[in-house]
């Protein structure tokens, strides 16, 4: 597979996540979570769950700081990236 396949892949079962963690029926890689209604509860649930899916960590305060899919999807490609490079 390549890596581009999988980044397309990994981005749209993000968007699945951000979808099931905010309870919204669907969400796009541009949704601003301010506008999806993110709240802590709904950012811890949906950290938890990368976290998890991905087997990776990633900082509360990296998670608050995101403002919408897209820059998840980089913050998730990244500490995979890191995760692998150990």
């Amino acid at each position: 597979m390549s890596d581009s396949e999988e980044n397309g892949i990994r981005t749209a079962e993000i968007l699945g996540e951000v979808a099931r963690s905010f309870e919204r029926p669907e969400v796009g890689v541009d949704d601003d979570f301010a506008q999806l209604g993110a709240n802590s509860v709904a950012l811890l649930r949906l950290m938890s769950a990368i976290q998890e899916k991905y087997d990776i960590s990633i900082d509360l305060v990296d998670i608050l700081q995101i403002e919408n899919v897209a820059e998840l999807v980089k913050l998730v490609n990244e500490s995979l990236a890191r995760e692998k490079g150990r």
